[in-house]
C-alpha cells in the first residue's frame, strides 16, 4: 500500500540495491505510525542527503557508500523514534555499538548505565521502550528468540539482543563525532562491567550462564583502560576468567588469560610482577584446559 511497483523500484535503486538498507526501509514504511508512508515520501526523505551519494558512486555497492546508505536508512527511524517521544533509543543503539560484536545480554544494560552516559534520569520503563523501539524498526535483532514480538516482551535472565556487524560500526563512528566525552561513555560501560563480572562471581553455579554471556565484551575493559584503572581490569578479567573454568568454558578462560597476558607484557614488561602472575595463572589454566582431554582420552582408551 506504499505505492506502485515502479515507485518501489526506484527507491531501490536509490538505496542501491543494499538488502540491509532495503530491510530498515520497509520495516519503517510498514510500521503504522511512521511519518513517511509511501515509497515517494520516503525516497524524497532522503533525496537532499543521497542525491550527492549516489550521484558520485553509480556503484553503491562500495563498502564507504554501503556505509552512508545504510546509516541514513536507519537515521530516519531513530528520528521517528525520537518524533514518537522515544529518545533514548539512538544513544542506546550508539552504547550498544560501543560493545564486542556479540549477543549482548539485556542485564548488562541498565537505567542507571543509560542515566550516566546521556546525563538524564532514565527509567526501566524507559529503557524497555527504547529496546522495543529498535527491535520493531529493525535496528537490532533476538538471537535466541526469533518468534517474540519485542526484546522486552520476554524479560527472561538470559534475553540477548545483536547488531548487525554494520550498524555496529557506523554507530560506534557515529557516536564519535557525536560527542566530546567519548570517556564518559567508555568509562560508564567498563564500571558496569565489571559490576556484572562480580555480580556473576557472587552468584556462584548460578551466575555460570551469565558469565559466559559476558565473557565476549570483557576485553573491551583492556581497550578502555587507562594506567589508573589498568591494574583493576586485569582483575576482573581474570576474576570472569576463573568463573568461566568453573562452568566448564575452558577455552573461552583460555582466551582471556591470554589476552591480559599480552597486554600485560606489552605495557609492563616480560619481568614485571604483574606479568609473571599472569603467566603463572595461565600455566595453571592451561593444565585445567588439558585434564579433561587427558580424562576423556583415558575413558576411551585414547
Amino acid at each position: 500500500m506504499a505505492g506502485t511497483a515502479e515507485q518501489a523500484r526506484e527507491l531501490a535503486a536509490r538505496l542501491g540495491g543494499l538488502p540491509l538498507a532495503l530491510h530498515a526501509a520497509g520495516t519503517y514504511l510498514a510500521g503504522p505510525t511512521s511519518r513517511y508512508r509511501t515509497f515517494a515520501a520516503y525516497r524524497q526523505a532522503l533525496e537532499q542527503e543521497l542525491r550527492f551519494l549516489l550521484a558520485a558512486h553509480p556503484n553503491a555497492s562500495h563498502p564507504q557508500v554501503a556505509r552512508a546508505v545504510v546509516r541514513h536508512t536507519w537515521e530516519v527511524s531513530l528520528d521517528q523514534l525520537a518524533g514518537e517521544g522515544n529518545a533514548l533509543a539512538r544513544p542506546l543503539l550508539r552504547l550498544l555499538a560501543l560493545l564486542a560484536q556479540a549477543p549482548v545480554p539485556l542485564s548488562l544494560i541498565t537505567p542507571d548505565l543509560l542515566s550516566v552516559v546521556t546525563g538524564h534520569d532514565v527509567t526501566a520503563v524507559a529503557l524497555e521502550a527504547a529496546f522495543a523501539g529498535l527491535h520493531r524498526y529493525a535496528l537490532l535483532g533476538l538471537p535466541h528468540s526469533p518468534g517474540s514480538t519485542g526484546p522486552a516482551s520476554g524479560s527472561s535472565e538470559g534475553a540477548q539482543v545483536v547488531l548487525h556487524p554494520l550498524i555496529r560500526e557506523i554507530n560506534a563512528v557515529a557516536l564519535t563525532a557525536e560527542t566530546s566525552e567519548l570517556a564518559v561513555w567508555h568509562r560508564a560501560l567498563a564500571e558496569r562491567l565489571t559490576t556484572a563480572v562480580h555480580e556473576a562471581n557472587r552468584r556462584g553455579r548460578a551466575g555460570w550462564p551469565a558469565a559466559v554471556l559476558l565473557a565476549p565484551h570483557l576485553p573491551l575493559l583492556l581497550d578502555y583502560a587507562d594506567p589508573r584503572t589498568a591494574t583493576h581490569h586485569r582483575t576482573t578479567l581474570n576474576a570472569l576468567a576463573q568463573v568461566l573454568q568453573k562452568a566448564g568454558a575452558f577455552g573461552v578462560a583460555r582466551l582471556l588469560h591470554e589476552r591480559v597476558l599480552d597486554v600485560e607484557t606489552r605495557m609492563l614488561g616480560p619481568e614485571h610482577p604483574d606479568t609473571s602472575l599472569a603467566m603463572s595463572i595461565q600455566r595453571q589454566q592451561s593444565r585445567w584446559w588439558h585434564w579433561p582431554r587427558r580424562r576423556n582420552a583415558a575413558a576411551s582408551g585414547g
